[in-house]
């Protein structure tokens, strides 16, 4: 059921091309995982800004503060959100690029290409 979810996930929803590689496994799992991330974000965000919009909404409040928030729970709470952001980020990106590239494949195994760089044009020679 998982591989079935996940192949729907990688090439229907995120429309990744199919794996050509090894390591492009390894590459799509990020891209879900930083999607799944980022989407967690943004219901966490619209959840804050719905409650902003009702909390100082004009009838409750129909007079501007100048005075502010004078509580940090909002300070703290925006702070520890970049944290666990950063730590997710770093947390996913930093061990697979260590993966990927503490282990390259031997010479035997590898493909070796020649390639030709010009303005607007790539060509590629398979030895």
């Amino acid at each position: 059921m998982t591989n079935t979810f996940d192949h729907w996930v990688k090439e229907k929803l995120l429309n990744l091309p199919f794996l050509a590689s090894e390591h492009g496994r390894l590459v799509d799992d990020l891209i879900v995982y930083v999607h799944a991330l980022m989407a967690v974000l943004f219901v966490g965000w619209l959840a804050y800004f719905l409650y902003a919009i009702f909390r100082f909404r004009q009838s409750k409040h129909p007079k501007a503060d100048y005075v502010g928030v004078k509580g940090h729970f909002s300070n703290y709470l925006e702070g520890g959100v970049a944290l666990v952001e950063a730590i997710l980020l770093i947390g996913f990106a930093v061990p697979l690029w260590a993966k990927v590239v503490s282990q390259p494949p031997s010479e035997k195994n590898a493909t070796v290409l020649h390639v030709l760089a010009k303005q607007f044009n790539w060509n590629v020679h398979y030895a």
